[in-house]
Protein backbone atom coordinates (compact mmCIF):
# COMPACT_ATOMS: atom_id res chain seq x y z
CA UNK A 1 0.00 0.00 0.00
CA UNK A 2 1.56 3.44 -1.18
CA UNK A 3 2.78 5.69 1.79
CA UNK A 4 3.04 2.35 3.81
CA UNK A 5 -0.57 3.43 4.49
CA UNK A 6 -2.21 -0.56 5.84
CA UNK A 7 -5.39 -1.39 4.29
CA UNK A 8 -8.30 -2.32 6.19
CA UNK A 9 -9.84 -5.24 4.52
CA UNK A 10 -7.29 -8.12 3.66
CA UNK A 11 -8.84 -10.22 1.12
CA UNK A 12 -7.60 -13.69 1.13
CA UNK A 13 -7.99 -15.95 -2.35
CA UNK A 14 -6.39 -19.10 -2.41
CA UNK A 15 -5.97 -20.57 -5.86
CA UNK A 16 -5.00 -24.30 -7.27
CA UNK A 17 -5.71 -24.45 -10.91
CA UNK A 18 -8.62 -21.79 -11.43
CA UNK A 19 -7.53 -20.28 -14.59
CA UNK A 20 -11.06 -20.92 -15.94
CA UNK A 21 -12.50 -18.45 -13.32
CA UNK A 22 -10.14 -16.44 -11.04
CA UNK A 23 -10.63 -13.70 -13.55
CA UNK A 24 -14.13 -13.13 -12.29
CA UNK A 25 -13.49 -13.70 -9.18
CA UNK A 26 -10.75 -11.09 -9.30
CA UNK A 27 -12.32 -8.76 -11.23
CA UNK A 28 -15.42 -8.98 -8.32
CA UNK A 29 -12.78 -7.79 -5.97
CA UNK A 30 -11.68 -4.87 -7.79
CA UNK A 31 -15.60 -3.79 -8.28
CA UNK A 32 -16.26 -3.43 -4.75
CA UNK A 33 -17.94 -0.64 -3.60
CA UNK A 34 -15.36 -0.37 -0.87
CA UNK A 35 -12.12 0.37 -2.28
CA UNK A 36 -9.52 -0.05 1.02
CA UNK A 37 -8.40 -3.51 0.93
CA UNK A 38 -5.78 -5.62 -0.47
CA UNK A 39 -5.90 -8.61 -2.66
CA UNK A 40 -3.63 -11.56 -1.03
CA UNK A 41 -4.01 -14.43 -4.22
CA UNK A 42 -1.80 -16.94 -3.19
CA UNK A 43 -1.35 -20.08 -6.18
CA UNK A 44 -0.71 -23.20 -4.42
CA UNK A 45 1.17 -25.10 -7.22
CA UNK A 46 -1.36 -24.68 -10.35
CA UNK A 47 -0.36 -26.45 -13.44
CA UNK A 48 -2.47 -24.06 -15.44
CA UNK A 49 -2.50 -20.71 -16.14
CA UNK A 50 -3.91 -18.86 -13.22
CA UNK A 51 -0.47 -17.07 -12.31
CA UNK A 52 -0.51 -15.90 -16.27
CA UNK A 53 -4.44 -14.67 -15.57
CA UNK A 54 -3.50 -13.27 -12.51
CA UNK A 55 -0.62 -11.08 -14.04
CA UNK A 56 -3.04 -9.61 -16.34
CA UNK A 57 -3.84 -7.38 -13.77
CA UNK A 58 -2.33 -3.71 -13.22
CA UNK A 59 -3.69 -3.42 -9.76
CA UNK A 60 -1.08 -2.25 -6.54
CA UNK A 61 -3.58 -3.79 -4.07
CA UNK A 62 -2.66 -6.94 -5.90
CA UNK A 63 -0.34 -9.33 -4.40
CA UNK A 64 0.46 -13.17 -6.11
CA UNK A 65 2.53 -15.23 -3.61
CA UNK A 66 3.35 -18.88 -5.37
CA UNK A 67 3.85 -21.85 -3.29
CA UNK A 68 4.17 -25.26 -3.75
CA UNK A 69 0.90 -27.17 -3.56
CA UNK A 70 0.42 -27.95 -0.06
CA UNK A 71 -3.35 -27.60 0.34
CA UNK A 72 -5.86 -24.88 0.54
CA UNK A 73 -5.78 -24.92 4.28
CA UNK A 74 -2.21 -24.10 4.01
CA UNK A 75 -2.34 -21.73 1.12
CA UNK A 76 -5.19 -19.67 2.95
CA UNK A 77 -2.77 -19.79 5.73
CA UNK A 78 0.40 -18.56 3.96
CA UNK A 79 -1.88 -15.55 2.91
CA UNK A 80 -3.39 -14.77 6.00
CA UNK A 81 0.59 -14.36 7.45
CA UNK A 82 1.04 -11.93 4.96
CA UNK A 83 -2.02 -9.85 5.70
CA UNK A 84 -1.88 -6.95 6.83
CA UNK A 85 -5.66 -5.06 7.36
CA UNK A 86 -7.34 -4.96 10.27
CA UNK A 87 -9.86 -7.89 8.80
CA UNK A 88 -9.63 -10.87 7.20
CA UNK A 89 -12.19 -11.46 4.28
CA UNK A 90 -11.69 -14.79 2.04
CA UNK A 91 -13.06 -15.36 -1.14
CA UNK A 92 -12.48 -18.50 -3.24
CA UNK A 93 -10.66 -18.12 -6.72
CA UNK A 94 -13.81 -19.47 -8.11
CA UNK A 95 -16.02 -17.36 -6.58
CA UNK A 96 -17.77 -14.23 -6.85
CA UNK A 97 -17.80 -11.01 -4.20
CA UNK A 98 -21.25 -8.93 -5.30
CA UNK A 99 -20.29 -5.18 -5.00
CA UNK A 100 -21.61 -4.00 -1.97
CA UNK A 101 -20.09 -7.11 0.18
CA UNK A 102 -17.53 -5.73 1.78
CA UNK A 103 -18.80 -2.33 2.53
CA UNK A 104 -22.31 -4.02 4.24
CA UNK A 105 -20.24 -6.97 6.25
CA UNK A 106 -17.55 -3.71 7.29
CA UNK A 107 -20.38 -1.46 8.93
CA UNK A 108 -21.72 -3.86 10.53
CA UNK A 109 -18.35 -5.21 12.42
CA UNK A 110 -17.91 -1.65 13.01
CA UNK A 111 -21.58 -1.19 14.58
CA UNK A 112 -21.52 -4.67 16.33
CA UNK A 113 -18.11 -4.71 18.40
CA UNK A 114 -19.23 -7.92 20.00
CA UNK A 115 -18.87 -9.88 16.80
CA UNK A 116 -15.96 -11.58 16.05
CA UNK A 117 -16.97 -12.79 12.04
CA UNK A 118 -19.61 -12.39 9.88
CA UNK A 119 -21.31 -14.49 6.91
CA UNK A 120 -23.65 -13.83 4.24
CA UNK A 121 -26.04 -15.63 1.85
CA UNK A 122 -25.03 -16.72 -1.12
CA UNK A 123 -26.40 -17.90 -4.47
CA UNK A 124 -25.18 -21.35 -5.64
CA UNK A 125 -24.34 -21.58 -9.66
CA UNK A 126 -24.10 -24.83 -11.92
CA UNK A 127 -22.96 -25.81 -14.68
CA UNK A 128 -21.77 -21.65 -15.15
CA UNK A 129 -25.18 -19.80 -14.31
CA UNK A 130 -27.60 -20.13 -11.52
CA UNK A 131 -29.11 -22.75 -9.96
CA UNK A 132 -32.30 -21.00 -8.20
CA UNK A 133 -30.70 -22.38 -5.38
CA UNK A 134 -29.38 -20.49 -2.39
CA UNK A 135 -27.52 -20.88 1.02
CA UNK A 136 -29.47 -19.06 3.62
CA UNK A 137 -28.30 -20.11 6.94
CA UNK A 138 -29.37 -18.58 10.74
CA UNK A 139 -28.50 -14.34 11.06
CA UNK A 140 -28.94 -13.85 14.74
CA UNK A 141 -25.86 -14.73 16.89
CA UNK A 142 -27.55 -16.97 19.69
CA UNK A 143 -29.10 -19.34 16.73
CA UNK A 144 -26.41 -19.23 14.60
CA UNK A 145 -24.23 -20.27 17.74
CA UNK A 146 -26.77 -23.34 18.60
CA UNK A 147 -27.00 -24.45 15.13
CA UNK A 148 -23.05 -24.57 14.31
CA UNK A 149 -22.44 -26.78 17.26
CA UNK A 150 -23.66 -29.74 14.81
CA UNK A 151 -22.62 -28.11 11.78
CA UNK A 152 -21.37 -25.57 9.58
CA UNK A 153 -23.82 -22.46 8.56
CA UNK A 154 -21.20 -19.90 7.46
CA UNK A 155 -20.19 -19.90 3.86
CA UNK A 156 -16.29 -19.42 3.52
CA UNK A 157 -16.44 -17.36 0.81
CA UNK A 158 -18.86 -14.75 2.47
CA UNK A 159 -16.75 -14.59 5.59
CA UNK A 160 -15.16 -11.56 7.13
CA UNK A 161 -13.76 -11.91 10.75
CA UNK A 162 -11.29 -9.67 12.86
CA UNK A 163 -7.49 -10.18 12.14
CA UNK A 164 -7.29 -9.89 16.24
CA UNK A 165 -10.19 -13.17 16.32
CA UNK A 166 -7.56 -15.39 14.44
CA UNK A 167 -4.81 -14.32 16.09
CA UNK A 168 -6.55 -15.01 19.02
CA UNK A 169 -7.67 -18.93 18.49
CA UNK A 170 -5.07 -19.70 15.81
CA UNK A 171 -5.13 -20.50 11.61
CA UNK A 172 -6.89 -23.10 9.46
CA UNK A 173 -5.72 -26.77 10.38
CA UNK A 174 -3.78 -28.28 7.91
CA UNK A 175 -3.88 -31.75 9.69
CA UNK A 176 -5.46 -34.23 7.41
CA UNK A 177 -7.34 -36.08 10.21
CA UNK A 178 -9.00 -32.73 11.46
CA UNK A 179 -9.99 -31.96 7.87
CA UNK A 180 -13.24 -29.75 6.93
CA UNK A 181 -10.98 -26.90 7.98
CA UNK A 182 -13.48 -24.31 7.86
CA UNK A 183 -16.05 -25.52 10.05
CA UNK A 184 -13.13 -27.02 12.38
CA UNK A 185 -11.89 -22.87 12.77
CA UNK A 186 -15.39 -21.45 12.50
CA UNK A 187 -16.08 -23.56 15.47
CA UNK A 188 -12.76 -22.68 17.83
CA UNK A 189 -14.28 -18.94 17.12
CA UNK A 190 -17.75 -19.54 18.15
CA UNK A 191 -16.72 -20.78 21.63
CA UNK A 192 -14.63 -17.16 22.20
CA UNK A 193 -16.53 -14.50 20.32
CA UNK A 194 -20.04 -14.15 18.91
CA UNK A 195 -20.36 -14.81 15.24
CA UNK A 196 -23.47 -13.74 12.94
CA UNK A 197 -24.91 -13.84 9.42
CA UNK A 198 -26.18 -11.15 7.16
CA UNK A 199 -29.24 -12.11 5.52
CA UNK A 200 -27.92 -10.37 2.11
CA UNK A 201 -26.83 -12.33 -0.93
CA UNK A 202 -23.41 -11.32 -1.25
CA UNK A 203 -21.65 -13.94 -2.46
CA UNK A 204 -22.11 -16.40 -6.08
CA UNK A 205 -20.49 -19.96 -5.35
CA UNK A 206 -20.07 -21.92 -7.97
CA UNK A 207 -20.65 -25.78 -7.70
CA UNK A 208 -18.49 -27.97 -9.95
CA UNK A 209 -16.88 -30.77 -10.29
CA UNK A 210 -13.63 -29.47 -8.95
CA UNK A 211 -14.38 -27.70 -5.84
CA UNK A 212 -13.68 -29.33 -2.86
CA UNK A 213 -18.03 -30.08 -1.29
CA UNK A 214 -18.16 -31.78 -4.69
CA UNK A 215 -15.43 -34.26 -4.80
CA UNK A 216 -14.55 -34.71 -0.58
CA UNK A 217 -17.19 -36.25 1.85
CA UNK A 218 -16.24 -35.15 5.41
CA UNK A 219 -19.33 -36.81 7.05
CA UNK A 220 -17.13 -39.00 9.47
CA UNK A 221 -14.82 -35.50 10.47
CA UNK A 222 -17.30 -33.20 10.66
CA UNK A 223 -19.38 -35.88 13.01
CA UNK A 224 -15.99 -35.76 15.40
CA UNK A 225 -15.60 -31.77 15.28
CA UNK A 226 -19.20 -31.96 15.98
CA UNK A 227 -18.76 -34.21 19.14
CA UNK A 228 -15.97 -32.02 20.07
CA UNK A 229 -18.64 -28.79 19.86
CA UNK A 230 -20.86 -30.69 21.92
CA UNK A 231 -18.82 -31.43 24.80
CA UNK A 232 -17.08 -28.04 24.92
CA UNK A 233 -20.72 -26.27 24.68
CA UNK A 234 -21.86 -28.81 27.88
CA UNK A 235 -19.21 -28.05 29.81
CA UNK A 236 -17.45 -31.73 29.70
CA UNK A 237 -13.87 -31.89 29.65
CA UNK A 238 -14.08 -34.68 27.00
CA UNK A 239 -16.43 -36.02 24.44
CA UNK A 240 -18.18 -38.58 25.48
CA UNK A 241 -20.56 -41.43 23.86
CA UNK A 242 -23.66 -39.14 24.18
CA UNK A 243 -22.08 -36.19 21.89
CA UNK A 244 -20.72 -38.49 20.04
CA UNK A 245 -24.22 -40.28 19.17
CA UNK A 246 -25.75 -36.73 19.08
CA UNK A 247 -23.93 -34.95 16.99
CA UNK A 248 -24.32 -38.19 14.68
CA UNK A 249 -27.80 -38.21 14.26
CA UNK A 250 -28.38 -34.43 14.07
CA UNK A 251 -26.01 -34.73 11.40
CA UNK A 252 -28.47 -37.94 9.90
CA UNK A 253 -25.98 -40.48 10.38
CA UNK A 254 -26.12 -43.78 12.13
CA UNK A 255 -23.24 -43.74 15.09
CA UNK A 256 -23.48 -47.72 15.48
CA UNK A 257 -22.94 -47.41 18.87
CA UNK A 258 -25.53 -48.90 21.28
CA UNK A 259 -26.84 -47.83 24.79
CA UNK A 260 -27.59 -44.69 24.82
CA UNK A 261 -30.97 -43.57 26.03
CA UNK A 262 -32.98 -41.11 23.81
CA UNK A 263 -34.03 -39.53 26.74
CA UNK A 264 -30.18 -38.71 27.34
CA UNK A 265 -29.95 -37.02 24.14
CA UNK A 266 -32.96 -35.17 24.50
CA UNK A 267 -32.20 -33.93 27.57
CA UNK A 268 -28.73 -32.69 25.99
CA UNK A 269 -30.56 -31.02 23.75
CA UNK A 270 -32.65 -28.59 26.08
CA UNK A 271 -29.05 -28.61 28.10
CA UNK A 272 -27.45 -27.18 25.19
CA UNK A 273 -30.10 -24.87 24.43
CA UNK A 274 -30.52 -23.29 27.98
CA UNK A 275 -26.54 -22.70 28.12
CA UNK A 276 -26.59 -20.75 25.25
CA UNK A 277 -29.02 -18.60 26.46
CA UNK A 278 -27.53 -18.23 29.48
CA UNK A 279 -24.68 -17.24 27.42
CA UNK A 280 -26.26 -14.60 25.44
CA UNK A 281 -28.72 -13.39 28.58
CA UNK A 282 -31.45 -14.26 26.67
CA UNK A 283 -34.85 -15.24 28.46
CA UNK A 284 -35.51 -18.77 28.97
CA UNK A 285 -37.44 -20.63 26.49
CA UNK A 286 -35.71 -17.56 23.23
CA UNK A 287 -34.36 -20.65 21.55
CA UNK A 288 -37.83 -23.44 22.22
CA UNK A 289 -38.44 -22.71 18.26
CA UNK A 290 -34.78 -23.96 16.66
CA UNK A 291 -34.72 -26.43 20.15
CA UNK A 292 -38.05 -27.61 18.62
CA UNK A 293 -36.89 -28.34 15.08
CA UNK A 294 -34.17 -30.32 16.42
CA UNK A 295 -35.88 -32.31 19.27
CA UNK A 296 -38.05 -33.50 15.32
CA UNK A 297 -34.78 -34.13 13.74
CA UNK A 298 -33.26 -36.31 16.73
CA UNK A 299 -36.56 -38.06 16.96
CA UNK A 300 -36.66 -39.14 13.18
CA UNK A 301 -33.17 -40.37 12.76
CA UNK A 302 -32.79 -42.06 15.74
CA UNK A 303 -36.15 -44.08 14.65
CA UNK A 304 -34.15 -44.32 11.29
CA UNK A 305 -31.15 -46.08 12.85
CA UNK A 306 -32.65 -47.90 16.31
CA UNK A 307 -36.47 -48.40 15.31
CA UNK A 308 -39.74 -46.66 17.11
CA UNK A 309 -39.56 -44.82 20.49
CA UNK A 310 -43.05 -46.16 22.20
CA UNK A 311 -45.32 -43.62 23.03
CA UNK A 312 -45.07 -41.74 26.25
CA UNK A 313 -48.12 -43.51 28.85
CA UNK A 314 -50.90 -40.60 30.20
CA UNK A 315 -50.57 -39.09 33.14
CA UNK A 316 -52.94 -40.66 35.98
CA UNK A 317 -54.99 -37.25 35.49
CA UNK A 318 -55.41 -37.10 32.06
CA UNK A 319 -56.35 -40.93 32.29
CA UNK A 320 -58.86 -39.70 34.46
CA UNK A 321 -60.24 -36.81 33.15
CA UNK A 322 -60.50 -38.82 29.73
CA UNK A 323 -62.87 -41.50 31.40
CA UNK A 324 -64.72 -38.58 32.93
CA UNK A 325 -65.57 -37.11 29.53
Amino acid sequence: MANDVKPTISVIMPAYNTGAFIVDAIKSVLDQTTPDFELIIVDDGSKDDTAAKVRLFDDKRIRLILQPNAGAAAARNRGMRSAEGRFLAFLDADDIALPTRFEKQLAFLETHPEVGLIGAAAEIWENGGPSGRFYRHPCAAPELAFEMLFENHVVHSSVMVRRNVVKAVGVFTECESRRHEDFELWSRVGRRYAMANLPDVLVIYRMHPGSICATANFDANCVMLASENIAYASGSLWVRSTHRVLAALIRGQNPAVRGVKYESLRNLLIRLAKRMEKRFSLSAGTLDEVLSQYHQNLRHHWERCYGPLPEPVPSLASRIGKKLT
